[in-house]
């Protein structure tokens, strides 16, 4: 497949690595084919503690980096195909926010990330960091449906 003139060529891919959406990646894979462009990719773990509860242990940060690691040699490089990847971002944080401050970092010209399409009492106590990112971001995101 041949790239075209495209008007973006730095994109993140902010990726679950508890809920992978391979559809998201498909999709990402997808446009780096069609428009030759390098992915980042972004994985985003909640601070120590602030989602686990009595009797759950907390990760390490070396951990949490081996198992992100392992994730992206054995599932997302696959799906990504010949589409390469600059590099592989683990960050700490509230995963919008980190989002954000990181295609800002970037300077990326594109974020591709899945929606799960919650809805109902769900979506109000949880929200969507879809959602909070589209709102608060200055930059084009592109959600993709999680099949």
């Amino acid at each position: 497949m041949t790239a075209i003139q495209h008007p973006f060529s730095r994109v993140l891919l902010p990726l679950n690595a508890d809920q992978l959406s391979t559809s998201t990646v498909e999709y990402a894979a997808n446009l780096g084919k069609l428009y030759g462009v390098t992915l980042t990719l972004l994985f985003v773990h909640e601070f120590a503690g602030h989602n686990a509860g009595p009797g759950f242990a907390v990760e390490s940060t070396d951990q949490t980096a081996q198992r992100i690691n392992q994730l992206v040699e054995t599932e997302i490089i696959p799906l990504l195909g010949s589409t390469p990847v600059d590099q592989v971002l683990i960050r700490a944080g509230k995963p919008a926010d980190e989002i954000i401050a990181a295609a800002d970092e970037l300077d990326a010209d594109l974020v591709v990330m899945g929606t799960r399409g919650k809805t109902g009492l769900q979506h109000m106590i949880m929200g969507s960091v879809t959602e909070k990112v589209v709102h608060l971001i200055n930059r084009p995101v592109l959600a993709v449906p999680v099949r």
